[in-house]
């Protein structure tokens, strides 16, 4: 057995079996502790195991390499013993030691220049996966957008749908305008408590029974110097308020409204006319960023004159807002 051929052979598969494991403990040294993302994601469940076996097919050759390596010790130990006639290795020129100064310089400089390359990887993959998050989470919140237009054009659809439903149960039977007619809603309202009762049933069955479920509320002409009142439910059964009086309704007095879009629809309802609203208007009395509904109620004695304006709001659910995972898979989204 020539010695020498083995433990070059051990040695060079020792050396770079053992440059295949420092590199691939290097990398996942890199992705796991510095940071750099440069592993593939689909190897870096299998990183950990090839870094193990790297090591396991070092060792072995490594350890041929110090078999031969003891067993050259022990034939030079007999050279010098005068045990072995061998003839001495003849000595290394100077272009020998210059050309391995020169490979050391240039496995330093591709160290470098690898170190820098796997730098700029991890940057580039950082900056296309920061890419395609940002994309992903633009089409989710396109996806969102569009399905709360869809929901919100069901939820008014539905309010427009109950307030026609509502004014049609706007009856003489509700007892809450005298039959005779001639006076407005906040006169019946205050002269009668029945009449305050009854209202105060009308719109609390309205927020029970309608669909969506909306608070509802009455907007009509106010006495001075007030403009308007708006009308709610406070307590079906009765409250009594600050003067000892019992109270069904709540009121809410205003003057006037801060903006002319909202004060030109409430007079044009309450003048008998159809007025609508584009989504996005925040008022004091309507707000379209919800889903809301308006309808003029008449005087069932005189079907020409309006009392008020039944406004209906309702809040748009969390779960019907919630996108599907049909609607994900759709779209490609799964990870929002």
């Amino acid at each position: 057995m020539n010695i020498a051929k083995t433990l070059r052979a051990s040695l060079v598969c020792s050396f770079y079996a053992l440059v295949l494991g420092v590199a691939g403990l290097l990398l996942f040294l890199c992705d796991a502790v510095i940071g750099w993302d440069i592993i593939p994601n689909w190897l870096d469940a299998y990183a950990v195991a090839i870094v193990l076996v790297l090591a396991v097919f070092t060792i072995v050759p490594i350890a041929f390499c110090l078999l031969g390596s003891a067993t050259l010790g022990a034939l030079a130990a007999a050279k010098r013993a005068g045990l072995d006639a061998a003839p001495d290795a003849t000595p290394t020129d100077r272009w020998k030691i210059r050309r391995r100064r020169i490979w050391t310089a240039a496995v330093l400089l591709a160290i470098v220049c690898a170190l820098a390359g796997l730098d700029g990887i991890s940057r580039l993959r950082a900056r296309s996966q920061e890419a395609a998050w940002k994309a992903e989470r633009e089409e989710f919140r396109q996806l969102e957008r569009e399905k709360h237009r869809r929901v919100y054009g069901h939820y008014r659809d539905d309010l427009f749908g109950a307030a026609t439903n509502a004014a049609a149960h706007w009856t003489p039977a509700l007892g809450i305008l005298p039959a005779g007619g001639g006076a407005t809603l906040l006169d019946a309202v205050d002269a009668s408590p029945d009449a305050e009762r009854a209202l105060a049933g009308y719109l609390a069955s309205l927020e029970d029974s309608l669909v969506r479920r909306p608070v509802a509320c009455l907007v009509v002409p106010g006495k001075a110097p007030y403009r308007y009142d708006v009308l709610s439910v406070r307590d079906v059964n009765g409250r009594r308020d600050a003067g000892g009086r019992i109270a069904y309704l709540a009121h809410r007095p205003l003057i006037d409204l801060p903006t002319a879009w909202e004060s030109d629809v409430l007079e044009g309802v309450l003048a008998g006319e159809v007025r609508t609203l584009v989504h996005g208007r925040h008022g004091t009395v309507l707000n379209t960023d919800v889903p809301t509904a308006w309808i003029p109620l008449r005087d069932p004695a005189a079907p020409e004159t309006v009392v008020g304006m039944l406004v209906l709001r309702a809040e748009i659910a969390s779960s019907d807002l919630r996108l599907t995972e049909a609607e994900r898979k759709a779209r490609k989204i799964l990870s929002w």
